[in-house]
């Protein structure tokens, strides 16, 4: 560069190498960007490095919403989309379980798709695949991956059986129903009843502020900072009285108190649930009854409700919105011998149960490992 001392013929000269690394950076680095660009306008998932499309999800939402299509909701594309992941994903595993399927059979099986008296009408396979927009390599893929989640199933399938005590436990469980009472205490219940013994002096702020410095907003007028401390020291006992709350509920329970003695210590109104079924939902009494999944889903309900006695107090349950405290009120076990057709379903029905069960097990692992990334965010 020192050979031009022209500063203009200088300047010249850099914008004309600026201009030339441009073009390099251009040529180098563009593809890359247009296939992000691509893949960000075409791609609605990309599993483990294996790409589906945007096409793939509107392929699915035509042929399960037919006319409806158009009233999709961006929840229901995502549904639609969150199947065709986990049937790529179950095709991946399956192929790393050895299961694998000859190129010339899903050929096969695609003639006999449009064949007609022993004859392949080729029209009708351009015309399907021109109606569906898919390339025959897609279509064979799609085919092959259908076949291979197949064959998957068939062999979870035969690992399974069904024996005589299996079916006669699942017509009991069928047959069993349960209801039980319940009381609630909410969170507002729980500060309305504890937060008025709840006092916090002047020191106790200040202590707290101090351990907290960096969490003061206004140093030259504190008055906002000290009632929002105050809150949290508030928040604190109150959740420290609530422990002291659920160990006399926890208390009760242990000593095979009543239901009763534990209502009386949450001082709440007790509530009774719909009748309902082994590993079904529980909802409260009533068409509009609400589903107590909070209650249902904790492990005291779980661990506990079968062994129970009905008017015996539970172990409380601790959860986000509050405690509860329930107590069996019916559980009905009679059950009838099922005849020959009613023992055919409760067959299929263990098997089915015990087939999602394995696969479950079996394929869970992998997903858990997989890298799925989604690209329907913007909906």
């Amino acid at each position: 560069m020192k050979k031009f001392k022209n500063p203009i013929l200088k300047i010249g000269v850099y914008i004309l190498m600026s201009f030339f690394s441009l073009i390099i950076i251009i040529s180098f680095g563009m593809p890359d960007f247009i296939s992000r660009l691509n893949r960000d306008q075409n791609t609605a998932a990309i599993v483990n490095g294996q790409q589906i499309t945007r096409l793939d999800l509107v392929r699915v939402i035509d042929d399960q919403l037919g006319d409806k299509k158009n009233e999709a909701t961006p929840e229901i594309r995502r549904m639609f989309l969150d199947q065709l992941i986990t049937k790529k994903l179950l095709a991946q595993f399956a192929g790393k379980e050895g299961i694998a399927v000859s190129d010339e059979r899903i050929a096969n099986l695609i003639r006999s798709f449009f064949s007609q008296e022993g004859s392949f009408r080729e029209e009708n396979y351009k015309g399907y695949l021109y109606q569906k927009q898919l390339s025959a390599q897609s279509f064979f893929d799609m085919i092959k991956e259908d076949v291979i989640n197949a064959e998957f199933r068939l062999m979870v399938m035969f690992g399974t059986g069904a024996s005589p005590e299996e079916v006669e436990f699942q017509n009991a469980v069928n047959s069993a129903s349960f209801q039980m009472r319940y009381a609630f205490m909410s969170n507002a219940d729980i500060q309305k009843k504890l937060g008025s013994t709840v006092t916090v002096t002047e020191k106790e702020i200040d202590e707290e502020m101090s351990r907290n410095k960096e969490q003061i907003a206004d140093p030259k007028e504190m008055k906002a900072d000290r009632e929002r401390f105050r809150k949290r020291i508030i928040d604190r006992k109150i959740a420290g009285t609530k422990k002291t709350l659920i160990s006399s509920l926890n208390e009760v329970a242990s000593k095979g108190d009543t239901f009763e003695k534990a209502v009386s210590v949450m001082g709440v109104a007790v509530q009774t649930t719909d009748i309902f079924k082994p590993g079904g939902m529980i909802k409260d009494q009533g068409k509009d009854g609400k589903t107590l999944y909070l209650l249902s889903d904790s492990d005291v309900f779980k661990n506990d409700f079968a062994q129970m006695k009905i008017g015996s107090a539970s172990r409380a349950i601790d959860t986000r919105e509050g405690i509860y405290v329930f107590t069996p009120s019916k559980k009905d076990f009679s059950t009838t011998a099922p005849d020959e057709k009613a023992s055919e379903i409760l067959m299929k029905e263990v098997m089915s149960s015990k087939e999602r069960h394995i696969e479950s097990t079996l394929f869970m692992p992998y997903i858990e490992k997989s890298k799925v990334e989604r690209f329907l965010n913007e909906e």
